[in-house]
């Protein structure tokens, strides 16, 4: 799977107060979007698994977690009262 790359814009502003909570700025902006990535595939595997055992049509849950977060549809992955919105 191919490695997305994102780029945030802080005013001077904002980069000096978050550099004054946190050592390594870049650092902790990786940490944070990796972290709640993760939270965030453990909750669309949670749902998904449950949404597929529920369902008496589907015989077999992949056992491979990406592939699950992969082929999960727009409902679970995005928030009900807005569809184009992802969850956070």
């Amino acid at each position: 799977m191919e490695e997305v790359s994102i780029t945030i814009t802080l005013t001077p502003v904002q980069y000096k107060a978050l550099s004054c909570a946190c050592s390594n700025v870049q650092a902790w902006v990786d940490n944070a979007a990796t972290a709640r990535a993760m939270v965030a595939y453990e909750e669309i595997v949670a749902k998904e698994v449950a949404r597929m055992m529920a369902d008496p049509n589907i015989k077999s849950i992949p056992a491979n977690k990406d592939e699950i977060v992969m082929n999960a549809p727009q409902d679970v992955l995005y928030n009900n009262n807005n569809p184009t919105e992802p969850q956070i």
